[in-house]
């Protein structure tokens, strides 16, 4: 693997934790999709209490992540992360 390598892949992806149970899929694209055009949206079931966004551009992504960690929105309190990493 090339040093600096990024994973394309993930590049776009958004983990959300700290979920309650009860989240749904509308309450986080509706949250999420104001920065910028969405992929996919999945959230867990068994164990509930997390999800992933995927955008379309990762700089929708990086701006999503800055603006909703630590948030509450619509009874959801979110902590974003990106889920990428850099191989190094």
């Amino acid at each position: 693997m090339a040093r600096g390598y990024r994973d394309t892949s993930t590049e776009c992806k958004v983990y959300i934790g700290d979920l309650s149970k009860d989240a749904e899929e509308k309450e986080i694209e509706r949250a999420f999709g104001y920065y910028g055009r969405l992929k996919s949206v999945w959230v867990a079931r068994n164990p509930p209490g997390f999800a992933f966004v995927e955008y379309e551009d990762p700089k929708d992504a990086e701006d999503a992540v800055r603006a909703l960690d630590g948030t509450c929105v619509i009874n959801l309190i979110f902590s974003a992360n990106c889920s990428w990493s850099t191989v190094l």
